[in-house]
């Protein structure tokens, strides 16, 4: 154990924090499946064997030998094609995430996800268009008043058309 500090005691050195984890028996050992522990411990050599041509699309068979050999998935059932499938492509995912990590400067984080910067200015918005004024228009003639719409068979006492007290208009209209 190593010296803590502010006097709180002793900080434990990581190799005893992970050996007192792995020695609960209780405790779950790990997030992922079994399945998907053993396809990330042999992603190489699966990787070779899957891509090739005799056992690419095979998955129904790949999935009872994995079976056969007592990995489960997630939910403890043997694995089925899909199951198996759907494991290996999340493993080479996280293996390809992994590299590109590895590959990357120490400090440097990923780069965010955005739009290719213009490589040119948008070009310039065309002048707006004016109105001219229209002299054929014939002139308007009387008082204009505007009111907000009301529904067909509106009637301010409330009601439905064709009721006592609130109909308001033709009872057939809708």
């Amino acid at each position: 154990m190593t010296g803590g500090g502010r006097g709180r005691g002793t900080v434990p050195d990581a190799g005893e924090v992970i050996a007192a984890v792995r020695a609960t028996g209780g405790a779950k050992a790990s997030t992922y499946s079994p399945l998907y522990r053993w396809m990330w411990a042999h992603h190489d050599a699966l990787r070779d064997e899957l891509g090739a041509p005799g056992l690419r699309g095979q998955w129904g068979r790949v999935a009872a030998a994995l079976a056969a050999r007592g990995l489960t998935d997630g939910g403890g059932r043997a694995p089925t094609a899909r199951t198996a499938r759907e494991t290996w492509w999340k493993v080479r995912r996280a293996k390809a995430a992994d590299a590109a990590a590895a590959a990357r400067p120490a400090g440097v984080a990923a780069a965010p996800a955005s739009p290719a910067p213009l490589t040119q200015p948008p070009p310039p918005l065309p002048p707006p268009v004016l109105a001219e004024p229209a002299d054929d228009l014939p002139p308007l003639d009387g008082p204009y008043t505007f009111e907000l719409a009301r529904p067909r068979g509106w009637a301010p006492g409330g009601g439905r058309p064709g009721q006592p007290n609130g109909g308001g208009g033709d009872a057939d209209e809708t």
